[in-house]
């Protein structure tokens, strides 16, 4: 691990033990990945001037599946690749029963699956990548990190961005225009997360005095230097995010969405916030994690994975904590922070825990056990954001016996996709496959997974040998996947360390850095299907406004957001989203607003919200005041 002296000075002062210091040795030059939020909710309870009301009917984005008979995955300049498409059911792990020890689940096997083949396009981006985070914009352009060690000197780390326009058939560098043409010749731990609602591009990387940020308005093309510290110091395995503004908490200037980003400060994990997009940090007064925790078992360090945020910038932390998977949740832009164990039968041997949000707010959370040696992958998902949390479900592809840092990104309500290094091999040589793995109904009591590889296992191993728990030679500590604003298709980055006639031995120190987009098969978004409102009503009654409606068709929508205006403003009457109840031929709904003032004249308006996020006024219902 390289590090600079001042980081080592920095420790020091830290008071705690050296036990601490020694976590952070092993975290190494790395951080986990962020996903991609869903569309805002307005923020509850707000005013908002009657004309904003006055909106266009929105659709959502359309596409279609490209299907072929056989996936065909792509490999840059290596050629094609068939690999085939897979599925399995993925077995449960429930809790022992004391006195009784943990038995593992059995290995998943194959399941039926008569859908269209999940396709991937693998394309390597032209330069070596230790753990490459990716991020896209909502007209498809891909950014990575693409860090390795070639700065002057050939000894500390370099980090540069590359895009691509193309849908993943190519790459090229995008440093753009800094102004600073020696600030960025040295960085550690590489980061670059773009705003899926704003399409800013942030990179983040460490440096001597903490942690440096710019930011790109025009696809890469130049950049603004943000703070240069932004939080207190050491830093170390950082990560960002943007999320919606939580009051009071609002932003200062143009930019809408705030700022996070969180990092290991030996001591414990602290975050920072920014109001204006990125200029000026400070931090958000509450500690994510104790790195000494007596609650979760002593000396578990500040390490930990990549922050998300739900709709209505809800904040969550994952973190290996004390050996087991823990997350942190803060609900007032990390000014304090609720810490639960997602579950304390399924160890970790490695602090990357990573979670993904979907549409309606589930939280989904992967990571590996230690108790089989072997590092198998675990799900479990919350529906009450992060307080409790589902039984476990093993989900490694059949013949699977080996896996290192699963990591996770979300779409519509119960769909996932998962990006995991894994190996069906024993020995010294074996050989790694890059896994990626989609769900359309993972909240289901029987959820069915469909996978391929990224690469041909029969020809181009991604690595020869041992990888992890924990670090992975070249691929240094993780991998990356996010959602595709534009159109629901997952982006996945990963980094091959094997080269010529690969063995354990002839690893590369960093491996090449490795695009990769599904180009087919299941889909992270529901097709869109606009809802038909039958009817819409307003009625007083001596408990209020009584509200009825009735749809004649809600395929693709996830809820009914109902508003009350008068006097020139609205307010918003649910507090909580009205869930859609699914029925093919339409369905009844009924809601109360009882802070209706007698004798007022109001007019309500209906609004749809899709799985993809995307609002839609539908209808409008007026109730008379006193005469």
């Amino acid at each position: 691990m390289t590090r600079f002296p001042l980081w080592r000075a920095a420790v020091g002062a830290v008071a705690v033990t050296g036990i601490v210091l020694a976590f952070v040795v092993a975290g190494g030059w790395g951080s986990e990945t962020p996903r991609v939020a869903p569309a805002p909710a307005p923020r509850l309870g707000a005013e908002v001037e009657d004309e904003h009301l006055q909106l266009p009917e929105q659709t959502a984005p359309s596409f279609a599946w490209p299907i072929s008979m056989l996936p065909t995955n792509a490999r840059g300049a290596a050629g094609q690749a068939v690999v085939p498409t897979g599925a399995f059911r993925g077995n449960l792990a429930p809790p022992p029963t004391p006195p009784n020890p943990w038995v593992p689940p059995a290995a998943n096997t194959a399941a039926a699956y008569g859908g269209p083949p999940l396709t991937l396009l693998t394309t390597y981006i032209g330069r070596e990548a230790a753990e490459p985070t990716i991020g896209v914009t909502r007209d498809g352009k891909a950014f990575i990190t693409a860090g390795t060690f070639d700065s002057p000197g050939g000894v500390a780390a370099r980090t540069l961005i590359y895009r691509s326009v193309d849908a993943n058939v190519s790459w090229q560098q995008t440093q753009g225009n800094f102004g600073l043409p020696n600030e960025f010749n040295e960085s550690l731990d590489p980061y670059v997360w773009v705003d899926p609602q704003t399409d800013r591009i942030y990179s983040a990387d460490l440096a001597a005095v903490g942690i440096r940020f710019v930011f790109s308005d025009d696809d890469g093309d130049t950049f603004t230097l943000g703070s240069p510290v932004g939080a207190d110091v050491p830093v170390d395995h950082q990560t960002v995010i943007t999320a919606e503004p939580v009051p009071p908490f609002t932003p200062v200037g143009a930019y809408p969405n705030l700022l996070y980003f969180c990092s290991n400060r030996v001591a414990d994990s602290m975050c920072s916030r920014s109001l204006d997009g990125g200029l000026t940090f400070t931090t958000t007064g509450g500690v994510a994690f104790l790195g000494v925790d007596p609650i979760a078992g002593g000396v578990c360090g500040g390490l930990h994975g990549h922050l998300v945020s739900d709709s209505t910038g809800r904040l969550f932390l994952p973190k290996g904590h004390c050996g087991d998977p823990w997350v942190a949740i803060s609900a007032d832009s990390g000014t304090t922070w609720t810490r639960v164990k997602i579950a304390d039968h399924i160890p970790l041997p490695h602090h990357e825990v990573t979670l993904a949000v979907d549409a309606a707010d589930n939280v989904y959370a992967v990571w590996q056990d230690s108790t089989t040696a072997k590092n198998l992958p675990y799900l479990s998902y919350s529906t009450d954001s992060g307080l409790t949390w589902s039984t476990p479900r093993m989900i490694a592809p059949p013949g699977v016996i080996e896996t290192n840092f699963p990591t996770i990104t979300a779409g519509h309500a119960g769909r996932i996709a998962i990006n995991v290094p894994g190996t069906t091999e024993t020995g010294g040589e074996r050989s790694w496959n890059q896994y990626l793995i989609i769900s359309t109904d993972a909240l289901s009591a029987d959820p069915l997974f469909v996978w391929t590889t990224a690469n041909d296992p029969a020809t181009n191993p991604i690595r020869k040998g041992p990888c992890g728990p924990g670090r992975c030679g070249g691929m240094f500590d993780f991998v990356d996947i996010v959602t595709s604003p534009q159109n629901g298709e997952f982006w996945a980055a990963a980094s091959d360390t094997c080269a010529g006639t690969c063995t354990s031995t002839t690893q590369k120190r960093v491996g090449d850095g490795v695009g990769i987009k599904q180009t087919g098969g299941p889909s992270l978004w529901v097709t869109p299907t606009a809802v038909r409102i039958a009817s819409f009503a307003a009625r007083r009654t001596g408990r209020g406004v009584d509200l009825a409606w009735r749809t004649e068709a809600e395929a693709g929508t996830l809820g009914f957001e109902v508003w009350r205006s008068g006097a020139g403003r609205a307010v918003r009457v649910n507090s909580a989203l009205v869930p859609a109840k699914a029925g093919a031929g339409g369905a009844s709904y009924r809601l109360v607003d009882r802070a209706a003032r007698p004798g007022m004249a109001y007019t309500y308006r209906l609004r749809a919200v899709g799985h993809d996020g995307k609002r839609a006024w539908r209808a409008s219902a007026r109730v008379r005041g006193s005469r």
